[in-house]
């Protein structure tokens, strides 16, 4: 929250190193260009002539710019570009649940689907089943319902032994029940531990891991046996038990030891025994079993693997693999103001490969503060203007107590936007969107300014905002309150004017995918009229009827708006401002 009065500026972006020769190059010729073209005047042509020596800097700088340009080629910043290519709330591919850490903390208005960021996932064996556990966030709360909760595209009831639970986002919400107190950090590994059949267990044949964190107090050893574990007698076929042995040896490391540059886990002494376990089973199908070790001081660990097994042959099948170490913290958060849905599913002859979890997250309300009343309200958050409202000024109710991360509220007219509300309700214009990629505040605004048909602005010290309505006009103009010789019109042409207008939205009747509708003049298809048609994008619309009446509109504005009038006048003679309507 921002102390009380102040106003937030957003600094300058600093120039990335990659650029800094780009700027500087061309700014050192700008400085000694004229120091070189005086001392060329002198030396050359005999004279102080100023503008001999003007002439010549021009030169200097022409043909020096077209060198720089073409060995120093200014490259466009696509960072924000790529911000939003990366976007998984408004794309055409479907929506997948982000795994980037330091991501933007998602916020919703009204009802959408999301598949959140992936907070754990965690798989552990059960009776040789294997369960998969994952924690996802939907963002920032507090919401008013999860629903529609689907994994990989069928609903979750589908699926048989499986639990799930959410929390809203309330700051007194507790730890998923089913992590049983523990949070794992999981690294996936790929190691075929390997045996030469000779029963002895060689130091070549340890498997060596590390883990991430240096924090944790336990570690979890997951093995599968993907062609499973048997043996076949060469003369009758019948099977027969193999057997294998699993060596699992850890120690802890220190940071300073990790971090220096002469570290090699293979050359580490002072390993303690955790445990060798033999197997023998007659399993024709793949299986997996896990081994879990906890109960030490918080540390990073290191751990080594081998096994002691039969050669491999066409009467013994005994592959291992090593697939997944987890680092174990005591301690399961709760993480509070956080939209949190966790889930516990049998995965064994249910899952494979990615698993995708989606739901239907909804937000009603947003509070907004009633400065005629000297009190925070609550407003509907699928309302375009009030979205915006929230956008600004980002207040939250904790406990009783209102804070916000935005501009203070003194700063924002309330009746600007609550005007704007009443002519989006008016319309029926409705704004259901998740912010989940980072960008500038005023990029982001232009999402719900074109839903509601209005536009955020700064007048004087205060946020405020326009919108297209009907209203009588203000002021008039005439040769008395003009500017000599500054009016002007211009008749737009007609003749390569769209008559098709192509709107992209998401549309929540085809399960949020992203679709495409076509609106026509109705001389669209007459002889002889050049078809041409528009492509809009209208993010935050989810019904087809609305997209419908967004396309008219701007067909509309397309068809009557056929000239555009330009003047000067003093400011002491206006008495309108930005979004009023004017005689001429």
């Amino acid at each position: 929250m921002l102390p009380t009065g102040a106003v937030p500026f957003r600094f300058p972006r600093r120039i990335p190193d990659a650029r800094k020769a780009e700027v500087s190059v061309p700014a050192a010729l700008s400085l000694f260009a004229p120091h070189l073209g005086a001392v060329i005047a002198s030396t050359v042509f005999g004279t102080t002539s100023t503008i001999v020596s003007g002439l010549i800097t021009a030169g200097i700088l022409f043909i020096g710019g077209l060198l720089i340009n073409k060995l120093c080629p200014m490259k466009a910043d696509t960072s924000q570009l790529d911000d939003i290519n990366s976007a998984s709330t408004y794309s055409w591919n479907k929506v997948k649940s982000s795994v980037v850490q330091g991501g933007a903390l998602a916020v919703t208005y009204g009802s959408y689907l999301t598949a959140g960021t992936i907070l754990i996932r965690h798989v552990k064996v059960v009776d040789n089943d294997q369960y998969l556990l994952m924690l996802l966030t939907g963002g920032q709360g507090l919401v008013n319902s999860i629903s529609d909760i689907k994994i990989n595209d069928m609903p979750i009831t589908c699926y048989s032994d499986v639990e799930w639970h959410c929390e809203l986002g309330s700051n007194h919400q507790q730890p998923m029940s089913f992590f049983e107190g523990k949070t794992y950090s999981d690294q996936s590994l790929s190691f075929e531990l390997q045996s030469d059949g000779s029963h002895d267990a060689k130091p070549e044949d340890w498997c060596y891991a590390i883990t991430e964190g240096n924090r944790g107090s336990g570690v979890e050893f997951l093995f599968e046996f993907p062609s499973g574990l048997y043996a076949v007698d060469n003369e009758s076929g019948d099977l027969s038990d193999a057997w294998c042995w699993i060596e699992m040896e850890g120690r802890e490391i220190s940071d300073e030891e990790y971090y220096s540059p002469t570290f090699d886990i293979r050359n580490c002494n002072d390993w303690y025994h955790l445990d060798k376990v033999k197997l023998e089973e007659q399993k024709t199908e793949g299986f997996s079993v896990s081994y879990t070790f906890e109960g030490f001081s918080y540390a990073r660990f290191a751990v080594r693997v081998r096994c002691i097994k039969d050669a491999p042959s066409q009467y013994i099948v005994n592959k291992l693999m090593w697939l997944q170490l987890s680092h174990i913290v005591d301690c399961d958060f709760a993480r509070p103001g956080k939209v949190l849905l966790g889930l516990k599913i049998k995965a064994t002859n249910q899952l494979s490969g990615d698993v995708n979890v989606t739901w239907i997250q909804t937000r009603n309300h947003i509070w907004a503060y009633n400065p005629n009343t000297s009190s925070y309200v609550q407003q509907p958050a699928t309302n375009p203007a009030w979205a915006a409202y929230d956008m600004i000024h980002g207040a939250r109710n904790i406990d009783g107590i209102f804070v916000y991360d935005g501009i203070a509220a003194k700063h924002i007219d309330y009746d600007a936007f609550q005007a704007w509300a009443e002519r989006c309700d008016a319309w029926n214009l409705e704004f259901n969107y998740i912010f989940s990629s980072p960008d500038d505040l005023w990029n982001q605004l232009q999402i719900p300014e074109a839903v509601g048909l209005g536009k955020v602005l700064i007048r004087g010290t205060k946020v405020t905002c326009v919108y297209d309505q009907f209203s009588d006009p203000v002021q008039l103009f005439t040769v008395s309150n003009i500017n000599d010789n500054s009016f002007s019109i211009d008749y737009l042409p007609m003749l390569d004017r769209a008559n098709a207008i192509e709107v992209t939205f998401i549309n929540k009747l085809k399960n949020y995918q992203k679709d495409t509708i076509s609106v026509y003049t109705t001389e669209y298809n007459e002889v002889g009229v050049i078809q041409n048609p528009t492509q809009l994008s209208l993010d935050g619309c989810v019904s087809t009827q609305q997209a419908l009446r967004y396309a008219m509109y701007h067909l509309n504005q397309n068809h009557y708006l056929t000239r555009t009038v330009t003047f000067t006048a003093d400011i002491d003679s206006l008495a309108c401002t930005l979004g009023d309507q004017i005689l001429i």
